[in-house]
């Protein structure tokens, strides 16, 4: 028996060609406000930079941030002047740590290319989000900064730590400053701007160390790897907020990550990501995920179409809506600002038991071998060895044409390019295509259209559910055109669906200007900025 079923995989693109990415970098940061990452300062290779760019995960645009600072005679912490001048030269910075409370980014430490830092201050980001609808892609939006003048017991000088937000909370772990490294947790209130040693804690803490990860499910901090001079580690604690306690966790299995520096990690579903890494002779470019329910790591493969996200150490990876993204870094030898997306999709394929799916396979192989042949599919000038039997089985409409009384020996497929045909073809033969997901929107739009003339219904659903997951606001108006024309009412309704979320930015495209040649969907579109 033959059935629909559902693969679920690690799905990888490059979406590295959107204009107006930042300049090459390692050693930054990059955080989540809404639905846009906020890249900031890093190394170039030669100098570390203060700058900073946003970048919108569902328009897929980015937009530079011009930061104004409020300049200022301050006491900076750790300065033997009594007074410095905080003004933007004060912004550049790489190794920092940073994290987002009240709609501003607050940044510390970190190293400037001649000193280690302990300073940190804010800029505001409340309105990044908006500011896409309402900024040209050429221009930069203002965002105010601010100095921070932090009381309590402040950390020393330190770049290489981690900064971790637990609900009005950040907490900073670990560090180096040119001659040490660190294994001390310090809390940090943004709302009374006062730092708190959480000394004593209950278990035994972590070595100290730098270039480690640290992140939080909300009620514990987990955090892994990391290097003390010659040493890299491969362990992994979790810190109990409530109860103040340290554990180191005895993972099971054999399976788990390096030992590393220079990796990143996030939290989804539950689980901890964790990205490439350096162990003092090679990067990594491998996803590990941890469990800390079962305490167990696994690795998790990654389906890439195009070339894999090349080994790198001192990127970043952050996780918006199930998606998760990598941007920048070092790979040994270059500096990079190419931009990625991992995310698990569903693959609808047909599942079979074991001896069905060899029988499938021996099927298949018999696409477009004229032995035991009995009719062709000719398109573009080429005629393709197929059979009635296998035509007529899987589709109404060959069954139509191979049951009249003189049955053609010839079908012409006209209007359709050779490769769609072969897909489709691909598919009856063995209910399924290969690489279906890699193909672009204009091919898939292609095949659905075959799909639709030749009554396989169960490949057309398959397009539209692939062409959705594509949609974005550079395509959508090209899906909605062909699934009026192919009578696709699922896409349609769901091009209709992300036009209404994200109609200014649609509306701007080259594409919704050509919808004028399809009168009745210009009405409905018409029917929905009413509504809206």
């Amino acid at each position: 028996m033959t059935a629909l079923c559902t693969n679920t995989y690690m799905l990888h693109q490059d979406i590295s060609s959107t204009a107006g990415a930042p300049s090459p970098r390692a050693a930054h940061s990059c955080d989540v406000i809404g639905q846009v990452l906020v890249v900031f300062g890093g190394w170039s290779g030669k100098r570390p930079v203060g700058d900073a760019y946003a970048f919108h995960t569902v328009k897929r645009r980015w937009l530079r941030l011009n930061l104004c600072v409020e300049e200022a005679s301050v006491t900076m912490p750790g300065s033997s002047k009594k007074h410095t001048r905080f003004t933007a030269a004060s912004l550049t910075r790489n190794n920092h740590a940073a994290a987002v409370y009240g709609g501003e980014l607050f940044v510390h430490g970190g190293h400037d290319g001649n000193a280690w830092l302990m300073d940190m201050f804010a800029f505001d980001v409340s309105t990044v989000n908006d500011a896409f609808d309402t900024t040209d892609p050429l221009e930069a939006v203002d965002v105010q900064v601010r100095y921070i003048a932090c009381g309590g017991k402040v950390p020393s000088k330190r770049a290489n730590h981690t900064l971790t937000r637990v609900d009005d909370r950040f907490y900073s772990f670990g560090g180096y400053d040119g001659n040490q490294c660190f294994n001390d947790l310090e809390c940090f209130d943004p709302i009374s701007s006062s730092w708190t040693r959480l000394s004593k804690p209950n278990g035994k803490k972590p070595h100290p160390r730098s270039g480690h990860v640290m992140v939080t499910d909300g009620k514990m901090l987990y955090m892994s790897g990391g290097y003390a001079g010659r040493a890299h580690y491969d362990d992994i604690y979790s810190y109990n907020i409530a109860t103040h306690t340290w554990t180191r966790i005895d993972y099971s299995g054999d399976l788990y990550p390096p030992a590393v520096r220079g990796h990143s990690a996030c939290v989804m579903n539950h689980e901890i990501y964790v990205f490439g890494g350096y162990n003092g002779d090679s990067n990594f470019n491998t996803l590990f995920v941890f469990n800390p329910r079962s305490c167990a790591w696994r690795r998790q493969p990654v389906t890439s179409y195009m070339d894999p996200i090349s080994r790198r150490q001192h990127s970043t990876l952050m996780q918006v809506n199930g998606v998760m993204y990598v941007f920048g870094g070092y790979n040994g030898r270059e500096w990079l600002n190419d931009l990625h997306t991992m995310e698990y999709r569903s693959e609808c394929t047909r599942s079979f038991d074991p001896i069905l799916s060899v029988l499938a396979d021996n099927i298949g192989r018999q696409l477009d071998n004229p032995k035991y042949s009995d009719v062709a599919v000719s398109v573009a000038g080429k005629d393709i060895a197929a059979h009635k039997v296998i035509l007529c089985a899987s589709s109404k409409y060959f069954d139509d044409i191979l049951s009249q009384e003189d049955p053609p020996e010839v079908i012409e497929l006209c209007g359709w390019s050779l490769d769609a045909v072969m897909k489709m073809l691909e598919f009856i033969y063995s209910s399924r295509i290969r690489d279906f997901h890699s193909h672009t929107h204009f091919k898939l739009c292609e095949i659905m259209g075959l799909a639709d003339a030749c009554a396989l219904g169960t490949l057309k659903d398959m397009c539209q559910e692939v062409l959705s997951r594509k949609m974005d606001i550079d395509n959508v108006c090209y899906m909605l055109k062909y699934a009026k024309l192919y009578n696709a009412e699922l896409l349609r309704q769901n091009c209709f669906n992300f036009i209404g979320e994200h109609a200014s930015d649609v509306m701007r495209t080259s594409a919704f200007e050509e919808l004028s040649s399809v009168p009745s969907l210009v009405m409905e579109l018409a029917k929905l900025s009413v509504k809206n």
